[in-house]
């Protein structure tokens, strides 16, 4: 009867370590959660930032090769211009 007893304590006590290393790990799951759900907002946001910067860079190239086509223009004209004299 006795070591009957002491199996029951220990199982029970096993059972109460068991339940707190699921509660442990449990608040341990819920940070990792937060955390990851932190990391992919921060990622949304960086991605937004380099879609807009990329977008700028695609104007400004587009700009300069529109002004690289005046300017072509405008020497051409001013040749002409030199030779007309």
């Amino acid at each position: 009867m006795r070591v009957h007893e002491e199996l029951l304590n220990l199982a029970v006590a096993e059972e109460e370590a068991v339940i707190h290393r699921i509660k442990v790990l449990e608040d341990e799951l819920k940070i990792l959660h937060k955390k990851r759900e932190d990391f992919c907002l921060s990622n949304k946001d960086e991605i937004s930032l380099l879609l807009a910067k990329r977008r700028s860079l695609a104007r400004l190239e587009a700009k300069t090769r529109n002004m690289g086509d005046d300017l072509k223009k405008i020497m051409e004209d001013l040749g002409a211009s030199k030779k007309c004299k």
